[in-house]
């Protein structure tokens, strides 16, 4: 008998949270959310932390019981789900039945280039994106840039959850998430600007101000003359 798509679907996701987990010596914790509706199979952050992490998608293929040189998988989703962020990630590898593990390399590429490059084509309202890679170390395609051994799977999430925040631009850009609002501090020179005026001593007599109202009252007494 056959394997369903969801028992296929979840052998991969398992797998990827091994991988996750047991090459970061446990640093990084794998959470399942309760729904799909936003297409995110499992999330991804430090253990001990609250800050943000990433939310991965898993794509596997699981055909074949024989080694390939590439992979294709064809990934579907509803347009009203098409969500493209630099904190939404996918893992996509080809499953070898026999072995029991993943075929090298596997593929962790963020949504914001697979929508892009993924051979995208819309039909109604589903988009289809077509993934295909090699697998050949040799081989430089448009994802071997993405390819990771899956010793290493754990260790590139951890760097890509412990570098700049993936979600907020760098600095000199302008910063818009919607409903959020951010609140800075003026800058550092203006308020040394503002600290560097000469103040006056406690207990030293002030200046007297001079009189405008002399002032120009002689001004006009000199025009006058």
């Amino acid at each position: 008998m056959p394997l369903t798509k969801l028992q296929k679907g979840a052998i991969g996701e398992n797998e990827f949270e091994k991988l996750a987990i047991l090459e970061t010596d446990g640093a990084l914790q794998v959470g399942r959310p309760l729904t799909h509706d936003e297409r995110r199979d499992r999330e991804i952050y430090r253990r001990g932390t609250i800050a943000a992490g990433l939310a991965v998608q898993v794509r596997i293929r699981m055909d074949a019981l024989t080694a390939r040189q590439t992979i294709w998988i064809t990934v579907t989703v509803a347009r009203a789900h098409l969500r493209s962020s630099r904190r939404f990630w996918y893992f996509l590898g080809d499953f070898d039945r026999k072995a029991m593990r993943f075929h090298e390399p596997v593929f962790l590429v963020p949504s914001t280039v697979f929508h892009r490059r993924a051979n995208p084509r819309q039909h109604r309202d589903v988009w289809y994106f077509h993934f295909h890679a090699s697998l050949d170390p040799k081989v430089r395609d448009a994802w071997y840039r993405y390819r990771v051994e899956t010793k290493e799977v754990g260790k590139r999430l951890l760097s890509i959850v412990e570098g700049p925040h993936p979600a907020l631009p760098q600095r000199g850009r302008e910063i818009t998430l919607p409903g959020v609002l951010f609140v800075s501090r003026r800058p550092a020179q203006s308020t040394a600007r503002r600290r560097s005026r000469p103040s006056a001593k406690r207990g030293s007599p002030r200046q007297p101000r001079r009189p405008r109202a002399t002032t120009r009252a002689a001004g006009s007494t000199a025009r006058s003359r």
